[in-house]
């Protein structure tokens, strides 16, 4: 049977493990989100770029439904 003390402690740690997963995961998301966010303004200032040609536009919707996840 453990003590008081020792369950307060793994609880604690566990708390800290979840800080630290979780901030990992916003940071990944924001990242991920920056580089996205890159992604999409350097391809819609390429003249190139077009949102009516069906293969630019299949792109950007992916690079969209990307952002929202």
């Amino acid at each position: 049977m453990s003590n008081p003390w020792e369950k307060q402690s793994n609880t604690q740690q566990e708390k800290q493990e979840r800080q630290v997963e979780s901030i990992t995961e916003n940071e990944f998301k924001e990242k991920t989100n920056k580089i996205l966010d890159d992604a999409l303004v350097s391809n819609i200032k390429d003249e190139e770029f077009d949102l009516k040609n069906p293969k630019d536009k299949k792109w950007y919707d992916a690079m969209i439904d990307t952002k929202k996840c």
